[in-house]
């Protein structure tokens, strides 16, 4: 059924091209239905007004004129005036609703605009993948990282300096509306210089020009207005187009600090034993802050922070001094330099009570699978986000987040008739095992293995014995997710 295929891809696949040089997009039909089952099935208000679940009922049939209408987009570089619209939903993030700096602008484009949006992706993650071209330390965005490998990586590397107490800093920055503020030409010019092909960057440079918004409220629409520069968010492009643009950060950082990345969420850390190690952190500073004075970018000195573990060094951004606290929420988990997530767990126990009397108090049917279902979808994922990062070890807290589900486990048996055990929830602490495995299984196909665990092979049926990169010395760095999981494997 699927036999036509773009000419780009046999232009792509000249064995006369440079290794260093993106190949052409290869567009054929079966790729484009597959990216169109991939579609969620909804009626998604659209510019077009043609939602995702339309293109999926009729996939077969209007998959000829959507492999031609592609290949002559890519061709010929040129976007059709409907795919450079959007409907831009705001989405509350915190503080004051009445403050319009508080809500994040989601954008929804036509659906035939996100399918080949979704191929030029895979095309150009793939190239730069193969090429190494990408940040490591970039987990947003990317196949195979998440917040938690974020989290992960970062606590991993703060757990060793206190172990070995060494004192550390870490410094979190703020971007003022960075997707908004990418620069078009200065984003084409990265491409180029990646070796991007040809077609792919004239394809995004008229993506990104001419574009226009209307926002939605509610039922309420405003006009179209343009949008001179930045990437729409919400958009399968947007994002890899923002990493693309922040991937030349690193090399202006000094090689002794590390950095993590989380789309636009940016942090540095490093050592500050010594006052010297105090100036290369400040080095990094005043080097994303001139890196955002040539990208065009902002960041807001008052929404920084930094964190100080046994050295409240000063630190400086742009002649203002950074904010020190004691505690900063990083990606939804609220974290601590001396790694204490006692009041983590603490809103962790409280956010889970509430939505379990929430369901019992919105409801009054009797059918305890209709609970359990709801208790999995909205519970559960507060009660194990980032789990690993945070799991708790002492008895006082494992007991509080196991109470939470004995006492919705009572009450529901209770209002439906039914004994306890015949309600299928699993422990707790068997959530939180698998969710560590699952982890380490992610992590044990990457190669980023070894920097959490020593790798010794054996000729035992398991092939390896794994343990802890270090001995721990405190309980406290014991029960971080490597010395957990490698003792877990060795029982």
């Amino acid at each position: 059924m699927f036999v036509r295929q773009s000419s780009a891809a046999h232009l792509g696949s000249n064995s006369s091209q440079n290794d260093h040089t993106c190949p052409l997009l290869i567009i054929n039909e079966e790729n484009i239905f597959i990216k169109i089952m991939e579609l969620p099935s909804k009626c998604s208000l659209t510019p077009d007004q043609i939602p995702p679940l339309f293109y999926k009922r009729v996939a077969q049939v209007i998959l000829e004129p959507r492999y031609l209408i592609h290949c002559r987009s890519y061709e010929d570089g040129a976007v059709p005036e409907c795919f450079r619209k959007s409907i831009v939903t705001p989405i509350h993030k915190k503080g004051l609703k009445s403050k319009v700096d508080n809500y994040r602008p989601v954008a929804q484009s036509c659906i035939a605009c996100i399918i080949f949006e979704k191929l030029l992706v895979d095309h150009i993650f793939n190239f730069l993948s193969a090429q190494g071209a990408l940040d490591e330390h970039q987990h947003g965005f990317t196949k195979g990282k998440s917040t938690t490998t974020q989290l992960v990586a970062m606590v991993q590397d703060w757990a060793i300096y206190i172990d070995k107490k060494r004192p550390f800093n870490c410094i979190y920055f703020d971007y003022s509306k960075a997707f908004d503020r990418v620069n078009h030409s200065t984003l084409l010019a990265k491409l180029r210089l990646l070796e991007i092909d040809a077609r792919s960057v004239r394809w995004i440079a008229s993506y990104l020009s001419n574009r226009s918004f209307s926002v939605r409220v509610n039922s309420s629409f405003s006009g179209f207005a343009d949008c001179p520069s930045g990437v729409p968010q919400g958009s399968c492009l947007g994002p890899i187009l923002f990493c693309i643009y922040i991937l030349d950060l690193k090399d202006a950082l000094p090689s002794s600090i590390n950095h993590r990345l989380y789309a636009d969420d940016l942090k540095l850390y490093g050592p500050s034993s010594t006052e010297a190690e105090c100036q290369e952190l400040q080095n990094a500073i005043n080097a994303v802050s001139n890196w955002c004075v040539s990208n065009d970018m902002l960041i807001s000195v008052p929404k920084c922070a930094a964190l100080c573990f046994k050295n409240n060094f000063s630190y400086l951004l742009n002649g203002e001094p950074i904010p020190i606290l004691d505690s900063v929420r990083d990606l939804g988990v609220l974290i601590s330099p001396e790694l204490d997530f006692n009041r983590h767990i603490a809103q962790v126990v409280q956010s889970a009570t509430l939505v379990c009397n929430t369901l019992l108090r919105c409801f009054i049917v009797k059918t305890p699978e209709f609970y359990v279902n709801l208790y999995k979808s909205l519970v559960i994922p507060r009660l194990t986000y980032c789990c690993e990062v945070w799991r708790p070890y002492l008895k006082k807290h494992i007991e509080a987040i196991e109470k939470v589900q004995s006492k919705f486990v009572r009450r529901l048996a209770a209002r439906c008739g039914v004994e306890r055990s015949s309600i299928p929830l699993a422990p707790i602490v068997n959530i939180f095992n698998a969710a560590d495995m699952r982890l380490f299984n992610r992590i044990s196909k990457s190669d980023r293995c070894e920097k959490y665990f020593n790798i010794r092979r054996n000729n035992l049926r398991s092939g390896s014995t794994i343990s802890a990169v270090a001995v721990a010395k405190t309980e406290r760095i014991n029960n971080i997710f490597s010395f957990r999981v490698a003792r877990m494997l060795s029982k």
